[in-house]
């Protein structure tokens, strides 16, 4: 890849993570004019640089950053925020950028949960409803909706993968 192209890539995805990351914290939304803004621009930027391979590389990662992600928005786990952000990384970064940045999200993610177990809801009472929704998962069970902005565990995650390969 061109120098040039990287080093605005690069840009483009320190912005994106940080504005999402703080948009997600601040007001529990990661705002689709950013989302579809780096899709659409990795798109073009990659056509225009390496034509349809690049074109087809770009869509190869916004289709992978996606499907990583999307059965946990089916499950009501994640926000369709946080799939469209897999998927301007994925299209920015390329595959193997996004499936790292879903890795290190997930580990983040989970030091998050704990905390939030930990910090915010009383331990005893959260791990009982856990093992009472896997033991009887067909039962109706009115059970709180958690937020954890996890914007915050992909924007990190890809700002940290980022500085690595600085």
């Amino acid at each position: 890849m061109s120098h040039h192209i990287s080093i605005i890539i690069n840009i483009i995805l320190i912005y994106l993570s940080i504005s999402s990351g703080y948009t997600d914290y601040r007001y529990r939304l990661i705002y689709n004019t950013n989302t579809f803004g780096a899709i659409v621009t990795g798109l073009l930027l990659y056509s225009a640089s390496f034509g349809l391979k690049g074109f087809m590389l770009s869509i190869e990662g916004l289709f992978l950053g996606i499907s990583l992600v999307i059965i946990f928005y089916i499950l009501g786990a994640m926000g369709g925020g946080d799939v469209k952000l897999f998927g301007a990384i994925g299209c920015l970064g390329g595959s193997s950028f996004v499936f790292q940045v879903f890795v290190y999200s997930t580990i983040i993610g989970g030091i998050m949960g704990i905390i939030y177990i930990f910090y915010k809801k009383p331990f005893l009472e959260s791990i009982q409803k856990l093992f009472y929704m896997v033991f009887h998962p067909f039962k109706a069970h009115k059970i709180e909706q958690i937020y954890l902005p996890y914007g915050i565990a992909i924007s990190l995650s890809c700002l940290i993968i980022l500085y690595q390969g600085m």
